[in-house]
């Protein structure tokens, strides 16, 4: 039976969006598996597109669950494909992700520096996303820099600029900030009610508040 690459895509992309990465990276798997011969029959630039599309969101959604030798083999997949300077942006962000998960700290800071030479809004924005995510104080404070600096530049539609807001949440949190890293949520929400990081981040930081000794 033929496989319908364009559904197969958006499944993926909407398990992603809920927060359903196992999920999203199953599917994402088999978009790569099936792009030389699902339907409609792609070739040439559109199914490098596919490919490279496909292999950069599986290593975000592997990142999530922590599978972070899949996720680097994909980005170089997925490199080997001729990503624009947006693509090339968000690959190199996660690729300095899985390396800093994998612990070469060195070498995920200089991914991270390439991710923002790239593109000069979606390369800071998603390196900073990663590196909120990753235990280091010295990543915590560039994530933090590039994202305010982000939000001075006024090139961001609402829904990337929730997107920044969730990353200034995190970074807030796991520096100890908790009222600001609530209200950085609620205002990433207020901005784009759908996001999901935002919701996760906003929830985390009540339970905290509700289980903290009084």
């Amino acid at each position: 039976m033929e496989v319908d690459l364009q559904k197969l895509f958006d499944d993926a992309s909407a398990a992603a969006g809920r927060g359903e990465h196992a999920e999203a990276a199953r599917l994402y798997e088999a978009c790569l598996a099936n792009a030389p011969t699902g339907h409609p029959p792609i070739s040439g630039e559109v199914l490098r597109s596919y490919y490279r599309s496909a292999a950069f969101n599986l290593a975000q959604s592997l990142l999530r669950i922590g599978n972070f030798v899949r996720a680097l083999e994909v980005v170089e997949l997925g490199m080997h494909s001729g990503p624009t300077a947006i693509g090339r942006a968000i690959a190199l962000a996660a690729k300095g992700e899985a390396l800093c998960g994998l612990g070469r700290i060195g070498e995920g800071k200089a991914a991270f520096d390439e991710a923002a030479a790239s593109h000069p809004m979606i390369g800071p924005m998603n390196a900073a996303d990663s590196m909120s995510r990753i235990a280091s104080n010295e990543l915590l404070s560039v994530a933090r820099r590039w994202s305010e600096s982000l939000m001075r530049s006024q090139r961001l539609d609402k829904r990337r600029m929730a997107d920044v807001n969730t990353t200034l949440a995190r970074v807030a949190r796991r520096q100890g900030n908790i009222n600001a890293a609530l209200q950085l949520a609620a205002t990433a929400l207020t901005l784009d009610p759908s996001n999901h990081d935002a919701q996760l981040e906003q929830n985390a930081m009540l339970a905290w508040r509700m289980t903290r000794p009084r």
